[in-house]
């Protein structure tokens, strides 16, 4: 929801496991996604793998680079912001109630 709306860089903390992950945090507006977990579990080398999924994610879509998808489902991004903020407040709400 911030993506587009402050002076700043956005991070995606809650980490990465795979290339999905990463698209997902990209798509909504991060501009750096923490890999430590994944890298922990899957050894220095697991970022090969997640450049290669990225790249053929992007290359499949005709992305050139990230700046091409970056915030793409951002609330900026949809034609209607109120909606998306909604449905954002139900998700949060509805997860919290499954904890």
């Amino acid at each position: 929801m911030l993506h587009g709306k402050i002076h700043a860089s956005l991070a995606a903390t809650s980490g990465a496991y795979d290339h999905e992950d990463i698209i997902k945090y990209l798509l909504g507006g991060a501009d750096t996604v923490m890999l430590a977990s994944a890298l922990i579990r899957n050894g220095a080398d697991y970022v090969s793998v997640l450049l290669k999924g990225l790249e053929v994610w992007l290359k499949q879509r005709d992305f050139v680079g990230l700046n091409d998808m970056r915030g793409l489902m951002s609330q900026r991004s949809v034609a209607n912001p109120e909606a998306f903020e909604r449905a954002n407040y139900i998700c949060t709400v509805d997860g919290a109630r499954k904890h």
